[in-house]
């Protein structure tokens, strides 16, 4: 491309006529809001003319057809610098000899922004000036029609001209208008000349989008934004600001004309973004969302000189990623829709935002630019994730917002195409691919009731440092080199391992890749398959890979109860009170992934269609009873000697509420024994809910409710555990004696069946007495 050179404003105009398009916003630094930035600017321009000191204004670039400039960038300087030379001429009186050439520039944007800007050029409108109050003049002319007050350009270069009216905080004007700047002076023929001589210290770079190999419909979408300043775009400003303002080659190379930061964001950055805009044509709020992503994970994970995370947000419990309380952190997690706050959220604990950074963003959408993406972060169970960001297409605005886990694998595709060069580590479909497959299987672990295991800062910190740690162009090599003894028995890590074993597998024989990846996307596994490569004993054996695989395909598309059913004839009692104590026996798909993943070595003989338990304990045939219930008893667990030293199958995880009535004594004959007991007590009938037929059943909850008769009357008894108590005649409560408490007695195996009915006839008899004696006091 060469070298670009810098100029001036008025060089500018010989060379081309500017034109700012219709669709470009208005002229913004006049704004009332923008009494610092005219002050600062405008006295930038003032010393520069004294001093005769460069100042550099960046560069302007945008589409140009047959000497015609429509600037995609620069629009508010070159207003503000056309105005400053229109004002100097007008006071140098060189406005009659210029105005042709003034007049090339222009505003499309309304119609009397363009006709104001003629008259601006129209030397005999000014004959009467005497010098003094530049916009009164002007107002006060026939040609300035009072309905040009209400557009917002010409407002904005009134003000420009003439400076906020009102007074600061120290009741001083605010030298922040081209007149009052210059006020004190009548040195306006030798400004004149500085700015139009060839040595003019006020200069800034011009770049054609045709240099570039764009087409000028870029310049439509850069400015499809609509006409307020976006939070995008006054970040934007900042950021490239605070570049300006660091010193060092380094930093020089970030603005280069042609490659640099600012070229890019408007141009082969807008491209990717504007695949996804809105349907009004608007990408400035995906734009921004990324950046915030970007920083999120860089703060997110940064350190200060101490080792220590800058970013203090909570303790690791698993909600600590919303409820903290860092205003950095908030800042970028809600970036949905998100309303700039200023540059100092994005600063490091130094106050600075790394030089590291700048670089790092730049290779990432860089390099992203250069690849074919549409199914570059494809994960087969979360059609959710865009590495680009998207609008939700429902409010005007707003863009899709990203989970924890998301964030991880944002954090890894950056990682990739941050390390991307053009000679170790060039992009291929394969090695996306592979680091793509690893990090979804790293981070897509749930716990037993389906949910991420990633919910804590702490956990998130985790993945991203081992992912971190691993080389993305060769993640195969890079995970076979760790040791798995370094690792830890966590949910995460034994993902990692089982990643490990995965790639030395395929470095070993490369044909397993597929085979892998086919098990790994099937079903509900998330990338989980290691059941089908474990033993009984809990090691690695790629032996049976196959006959289990056949059989996971063969089982899997039936109901979930099925497999259960199935399952339990495999496992010895000792497996299965381990199995369902940590695990509920479930028909669901969740339940069921969970299970085959956190014990592959006690369903290994299951996988295998071997060892077949053929004499049934008590406790396989009861939960293999409850199984053909189906969903009703879909949510129930193990709990070990949970009541009187016997095992209970529980929909409750707690002993209290009504967690008796939903519950079975399993593995024992424990009701049974009594019921036989209580058959053969004259007098006495009850009416359990059974499960199963005559010849085997299993009975719903952990007591008894009888009724027995005593001289002609029906009274209602509970037997719970080791003692009976007499209740009303609904069971809704124990009768209560208001001298010794509840009508209860205790009974166990010793006792003899002839104590039980006299214990049971005295409960009534006392009962009768209470009833006559209250009966009498009532008298």
């Amino acid at each position: 491309m060469g070298n670009i050179n810098a100029i001036s404003f008025w060089n500018f105009l010989s060379k081309f006529s500017i034109e700012i398009p219709i669709i470009q916003r208005d002229y913004a630094q006049g704004r009332k809001d923008k009494t610092e930035l005219r002050k600062g600017f405008l006295s930038n321009l003032k010393d520069a003319l004294k001093s005769g000191n460069v100042l550099k204004l960046d560069f302007v670039y945008g589409a140009e057809t047959n000497g015609i400039i429509k600037p995609l960038d620069g629009q508010q300087r070159l207003t503000t610098l056309w105005l400053l030379h229109w004002y100097i001429a007008l006071r140098a009186n060189k406005l009659s000899s210029v105005c042709e050439k003034l007049k090339k520039f222009t505003y499309e944007t309304r119609v009397s922004s363009r006709e104001f800007c003629d008259q601006l050029c129209t030397p005999t409108n000014y004959s009467q000036f005497d010098g003094k109050d530049i916009v009164g003049f002007i107002a006060n002319q026939t040609w300035f029609y009072s309905v040009w007050k209400q557009d917002p350009t010409i407002q904005s270069m009134l003000r420009m001209l003439s400076g906020t009216k009102e007074l600061d905080k120290h009741d001083c004007n605010f030298v922040d208008g081209i007149e009052k700047l210059f006020s004190n002076t009548d040195d306006f023929s030798e400004y004149w000349n500085k700015l139009t001589g060839e040595n003019c210290p006020i200069v800034f770079y011009h770049l054609s989008l045709k240099d570039f190999g764009f087409s000028d419909q870029l310049y439509i979408k850069m400015n499809a934004r609509g006409k307020q300043l976006t939070s995008f775009e006054n970040f934007k400003a900042d950021f490239i600001g605070y570049i300006n303002k660091q010193d060092g080659e380094e930093w020089k190379k970030l603005l280069n004309p042609t490659d640099g930061l600012p070229i890019k964001l408007d141009t082969i950055w807008t491209e990717i973004f504007w695949k996804k805009r809105s349907s009004d044509n608007e990408i400035d709020n995906i734009y921004f969302a990324f950046i915030n992503r970007f920083f999120w994970n860089e703060l997110f994970i940064a350190k200060n000189e101490d080792d220590k995370y800058i970013l203090d947000i909570g303790k690791g419990d698993e909600n600590s990623t919303q409820e903290n309380n860092n205003p950095f952190y908030k800042y970028l997690n809600e970036d949905i829709n998100i309303k700039y706050e200023g540059l100092e959220k994005y600063k490091f604990f130094n106050g600075e935002i790394p030089l590291q950074l700048f670089k790092k963003l730049n290779r990432v959408l860089s390099n992203y630019s250069k690849i074919n993406s549409n199914s570059m972060s494809k994960c087969d169970w979360d059609d959710n994730f865009r590495f680009i960001p998207e609008y939700n297409g429902k409010e005007k605005g707003m863009v899709i917002p990203i989970n924890q886990v998301q964030r991880i694998v944002f954090f890894a595709l950056c990682k990739y195409f941050d390390e991307q060069d053009d000679k170790q580590k060039q992009y291929t479909e394969q090695s996306l691919k592979q680091w793509m497959r690893v990090v979804w299987n790293l981070v897509s672990g749930e716990d037993k009731n389906g949910k991420s295991e990633i919910r804590s800062t702490s956990a998130m910190r985790t993945a991203i440092s081992f992912i971190d740690s691993l080389d993305s162009h060769n993640v195969y090599i890079s995970l076979s080199n760790i040791n798995e003894r370094d690792l830890t028995d966590s949910v995460f890590d034994e993902r990692c391992k089982e990643e490990i074993v995965k790639v030395k597998k395929i470095i070993e024989d490369s044909s397993w890749e597929g085979k892998i990846i086919e098990a790994e996307k099937y079903a509900f596994f998330k990338g989980s398959i290691r059941f089908l490569f474990t033993g009984t004993s809990g090691n690695v054996n790629w032996d049976d890979f196959d006959i289990k695989w056949v059989k996971i395909k063969s089982i899997i598309p039936q109901k979930q109860n099925e497999i259960i059913k199935s399952m339990i004839p495999y496992l010895y009692d000792d497996s299965i009170k381990e199995i369902f104590s940590n695990c509920h026996l479930s028909y669901e798909d969740k339940n069921l992934k969970f299970l085959f993943q956190k014990y592959p070595s006690k369903i290994n003989n299951f996988l295998k269609g071997e060892s077949r338990i053929q004499n049934l304990s008590a406790l396989h045939k009861d939960l293999l009873l409850l199984c053909e219930q189906g969903k009703d008893y879909s949510s129930y667990w193990l709990h070990e000697k949970w009541v009187d030293g016997n095992d209970v199958l529980s929909n409750y995880s707690n002993r209290s509420g009504a967690y008796e009535e939903h519950s079975f004594f399993v593995g024992n004959e424990y009701i049974k024994q009594r019921l036989n007991v209580l058959e053969k007590v004259e007098g006495l009938e009850f009416n359990m809910t059974s499960i199963g037929d005559e010849q085997y059943c299993i009975y719903k909850g952990l007591f008894i409710n009888f009724k027995y008769s005593y001289e002609d009357k029906e009274y209602y008894f509970r037997w719970k555990t080791g003692d009976v108590f007499m209740y009303d005649n609904d069971w809704k409560r124990n009768i209560e004696n208001s001298k010794d408490g509840k009508f209860h007695f205790q009974y166990n195996d010793s006792v003899s069946l002839e104590d039980l009915q006299q214990q049971l006839n005295n409960c009534c008899k006392e009962y009768e007495e209470l009833n006559n004696q209250l009966k009498d006091e009532f008298e």
